[in-house]
Parts: structure tokens; C-alpha cells; sequence
């Protein structure tokens, strides 16, 4: 039994066997009330348009990125105790963000732009840089994981409808983008769990989950994983060889299934209900707690944190 908290009132409910929830919170623009179908409109510092991104460097630490009515790329962390105010970080954004953290203090946020081609912000000791062009054109959002410091790996869905990799690394740069083969039917969305090992899901075309691995110095063919989904993945690492996968159901509830060797069944993270108003975005933090968010059909954010996955 968890506990489910909007502007002081509160509710209990029940997220399933096996999953513990300490608290859900409106955040600021944006996520689905549990177990309420339609959602109350709310507008907390702003309004988002895109589902959001998170990442996070810390045990406490996580930045949460939304492109916001204006398209501009907006901000907001959390320190352990309090969420910042909202802040804009300027753009005109052509795509929801993908953010990924290889280290304290650093940030790399990755958008498609409104050319077409893949663009990059980075914050590094507390500045953030200009908007730098990456090349392309792309066919989706990208996602952005990194399994080591000064390491980051981009994946796209290409104008083709195959998924493409780029990959950054701090002594030698951009590489050229790579091919991996679909075709796929959403942008990817990858997680790392170390050193030359990555996992990137997507929503097949015949809109089950499918996910490719590098492993070993080479890439597996994709394999399915069931469904169908109604939303692009959102995987998280829990540890070594262990992981979670967060989607919106076709019911538009959210949906998890738990990767620990075998392939645990698909679960209703959400048994009571709910619609959620955009796919989810998670993140593991150090310590075992997984956070989720999710723009509600109100248009403001809502965030969950679950333990013990």
C-alpha cells in the first residue's frame, strides 16, 4: 500500500504485490491522478507539452527536464529535501529532451531540433553550455545512456524508420552514426548498466517490445518481449544484470516488467488505475529507489518513487 498526495489531500491504494511506493507528488506542469480518469487541470509554474526526462548523478540528486508550451527546453532538480523552481533553458525544441549523467555535476540533455538534426546542452560544474548541432536529420527523439564516465551513447530512430547510434567518447570525440537495423516503431530508449554493455527497447512495429544488446563487444539481433505496449519504454538499470522497464499500457495505465535473469511478467504498477497523459520516465538512484514520472492528462507532472523492485 502506498500513499498518493495532491495539495494536502490524501489517499491510499494498492501498486501491486512485490512493489513498494512511498509517495506519488505533483511536481509542477504535469501527470495523471491515480485512479482518477480525468484529471483536474493544474498548472503549477508552467505547462509541459512533452512527456519528461530525468536523470540523475546522485543518491539524492535528480534534474527533470520537460520542453515546455514555449518549446524551450525547462529544468527543475531535486536535492534530496526540495525541488528548485522551474528554470528555461532556452531552444526551440523539435522533440522531448533525453538527459543522461556520466558523473557529479555533469548533464548532457540531447533534442531533436526543429531542422531535423540531433542538438546538444550541457551543463559541466554548474554552466551550461550553448545549443551545439550533432548532425542528421533524425527521425524521432533520441535517448541517451552512458555506462562509464566521459562516455554516451545516442540512439535515434532514423528518418529510414531503422534505429542509429552515435557515440561520444572524451578522448576522440563524435563517431559517425551507425546503423542497427528495425525497422522500429518508436523512438528507442536505452539504459546502461556498465562498462560495453547497453540495452535499447522499442515499440515494434506490430506494437509488442523489443529490445537489442550490447554485449561483448558486439550487438545481438532484437528480441521480442511481449506486449502490446502503447507507448515508447523506459528502462532503468537496478544493478548488475538487473533491470526495469516502465510503459504505457493500452488501457493507458502504467505497466512494468523486471528483468533479473529471466523475464518476470508484465505487472500493473498501477492496480487501481489511472490515465496517464504521456509515457513514463524513470531513474534509477543509488540506494534502490526507482522514480517515475509521467505528464498527466492535467498537463503537470507527477512523480512516483518505488522501492524495492
Amino acid at each position: 500500500i502506498g500513499q498518493y498526495t495532491t495539495w494536502g489531500n490524501t489517499t491510499t491504494f494498492n501498486f501491486g504485490a512485490g512493489v513498494t511506493v512511498n509517495t506519488v507528488t505533483v511536481l509542477g506542469p504535469t501527470i495523471a491522478r491515480v485512479n482518477v480518469a480525468v484529471a483536474q487541470l493544474a498548472t503549477i509554474g508552467g505547462r509541459s507539452v512533452s512527456y519528461p526526462t530525468v536523470s540523475s548523478w546522485g543518491t539524492s540528486r535528480m534534474d527533470l527536464f520537460v520542453r515546455g508550451t514555449d518549446r524551450a527546453l525547462w529544468h527543475r532538480s531535486f536535492d534530496g529535501n526540495n525541488w528548485s523552481n522551474w528554470e528555461s533553458l532556452g531552444g526551440l525544441l523539435g522533440s522531448d529532451p533525453s538527459a543522461v549523467s556520466w558523473g557529479p555535476n555533469h548533464i548532457d540533455v540531447f533534442v531533436k531540433g526543429t531542422d531535423g538534426r540531433l542538438w546538444q546542452k550541457t551543463l559541466d560544474n554548474g554552466t551550461w553550455s550553448n545549443w551545439q548541432p550533432l548532425g542528421g536529420p533524425i527521425g524521432s527523439a533520441p535517448s541517451a545512456s552512458s555506462g562509464t564516465v566521459g562516455h554516451i551513447d545516442v540512439f535515434v530512430k532514423g528518418t529510414d524508420g531503422n534505429m542509429w547510434q552515435k557515440t561520444f567518447d572524451i578522448g576522440t570525440g563524435w563517431g559517425n552514426w551507425q546503423p542497427l537495423g528495425g525497422p522500429i516503431g518508436s523512438r528507442p530508449s536505452a539504459v546502461s548498466s556498465g562498462a560495453g554493455h547497453i540495452d535499447v527497447f522499442a515499440k515494434g512495429t506490430d506494437g509488442n517490445m523489443w529490445q537489442k544488446t550490447f554485449a561483448n563487444g558486439s550487438w545481438g539481433n532484437w528480441q521480442p518481449l511481449g506486449g502490446p505496449i502503447g507507448s515508447t519504454p523506459s528502462a532503468v538499470s537496478l544493478g548488475s544484470g538487473r533491470l526495469a522497464v516502465f510503459v504505457r499500457g493500452t488501457d493507458g495505465r502504467l505497466w512494468a516488467r523486471l528483468f533479473n535473469g529471466s523475464w518476470a511478467n508484465w505487472t500493473d504498477a498501477f492496480a487501481g488505475g489511472g490515465v496517464l497523459g504521456s509515457e513514463p520516465a524513470a531513474v534509477a538512484r543509488t540506494g534502490g529507489v526507482v522514480d517515475v514520472f509521467i505528464r498527466g492528462t492535467d498537463g503537470a507532472v507527477w512523480h512516483v518513487a518505488l522501492g524495492n523492485l
